[in-house]
């Protein structure tokens, strides 16, 4: 099983963002109420982690009033969202309840 680490705030973000590793992070923009994010966070837990390369993952509950800014700063106007950094920069998106098998496809592409 995957671990994703559970981010609780912008500053909790902007961290994990920009922490000094140069791999590749993925976090994922969500809400408790939004039935493809719980879908999501289960494909990604069910990840092969061999396939995964030390890739990092995190999600963020965007409708709170401590991480609502972290929506806005990103742009999301639905959820769930997967962005892709790498050395604190975006590098990819993908709107959607997704499959494991893009999310390998843009693991691959972008390590």
């Amino acid at each position: 099983m995957i671990a994703i680490r559970e981010l609780k705030s912008v500053q909790d973000f902007h961290e994990f963002r920009d922490e000094e590793n140069e791999g590749l992070k993925i976090v994922k923009l969500s809400a408790p109420w939004c039935g493809p994010c719980k879908v999501l966070g289960e494909t990604i837990k069910g990840l092969d982690r061999e396939k995964i390369n030390g890739t990092l993952f995190a999600e963020i509950n965007i409708d709170t009033d401590e991480t609502e800014e972290v929506g806005v700063e990103c742009g999301i106007r639905g959820v769930p969202v997967l962005i892709f950094y790498k050395g604190g920069k975006e590098v990819k998106r993908m709107v959607g309840a997704v499959s494991a098998d893009k999310i390998y496809e843009a693991i691959n592409e972008l390590q």
